[in-house]
């Protein structure tokens, strides 16, 4: 019983990232596609903070600075301003690194970030600045 559970949540998952990845919408906003510019800022940028630095390169960087990963792109707004819209703020927005939401693993892959440490996160990938 527990293998057809996790099959039909696997699939779930899968299918809603292949959906969102074809039709491009976060909740009913449409977002568009970065430039090329977007892709190569979000690339390079990292936090001022050496320390919210060496969290994100180790735990945010691998999704979050390469396009075409259904993560929002540091940087790019239009991807953070859905999110923001469509979850209802930055709170929810840190619930989901906690929690887990569709891709996004939970603890973002940082077991060891405080709600904190993902606000002032989260608020550098919306802004690729700090």
């Amino acid at each position: 019983m527990s293998k057809i559970v996790l099959f039909v949540v696997f699939a779930a998952v899968i299918l809603g990232g292949a959906w969102f990845a074809l039709d491009g919408n976060i909740g009913t906003e449409k977002v568009p596609e970065p430039t090329a510019a977007d892709i190569a800022f979000a690339d390079t940028a990292t936090p001022a903070n050496p320390e919210l630095t060496a969290v994100y390169d180790r735990s945010c960087r691998s999704c979050h600075a390469l396009d075409g990963t259904g993560a929002p792109l540091t940087g790019f707004a239009p991807d953070w301003t859905a999110r923001l819209n469509a979850r209802g703020g930055l709170g929810a927005l840190v619930a989901s690194a906690r929690n887990g939401f569709e891709e996004m693993p939970a603890m973002g892959l940082c077991n060891d970030c405080s709600d904190t440490n993902f606000e002032e996160l989260i608020s550098f990938m919306m802004k690729g600045q700090n």
